[in-house]
């Protein structure tokens, strides 16, 4: 995307990222995966293209799933960890991102986070519980459905 900055992608053991049908990987885009992590991406079915377009950082402790047709706008951070033991609480909880979602610049979505089919997040919205509708908008911090019945194309 004429860009300088390197993607980055840590692999730890035993651990596997599956990209089903084509995705971009756009400049600066930083993926961790620690030992025994999967993540899962959908890749392109129906848009013409699905992918992460600049400076996007995923790290995984155990499981993350990105359905197809996703594009993720720039400075999108999203990880199933706190990455630090808090005492009485879950570190670590899987991420689901459904089908045909929409991710904004800035959002951040946090461990425990379920988002349905054909979503579109707001910019800066920071995700963090399980958001079961679908065709939604979803905003704010803490993120909710601002409006439903949305229906969304990458192509203009």
């Amino acid at each position: 995307m004429n860009g300088r900055e390197e993607v980055y992608i840590r692999i730890g053991e035993n651990s596997s990222i599956v990209i089903d049908g084509d995705f971009v990987l756009g400049n600066g885009t930083k993926i961790f995966l620690e030992n025994n992590a999967n993540l899962y991406i959908g890749g392109k079915k129906n848009e013409s293209l699905s992918g992460i377009t600049k400076n996007t950082t995923i790290m995984v402790k155990k499981q993350l799933h990105i359905g197809y047709d996703a594009v993720i706008s720039w400075d999108v951070f999203i990880t199933d960890c706190d990455w630090h033991k808090i005492e009485g609480q879950s570190s670590q909880e899987d991420i689901f991102i459904g089908n045909h979602v929409w991710i904004t610049s800035g959002v951040k979505i946090l461990k425990g986070s379920y988002i349905g089919d054909n979503c579109i997040l707001g910019t800066n919205s920071i995700i963090n519980s399980k958001i079961n509708f679908e065709n939604s908008l979803i905003a704010g911090n803490p993120a909710k459905v601002v409006k439903s019945n949305i229906f969304w194309s990458r192509d203009l």
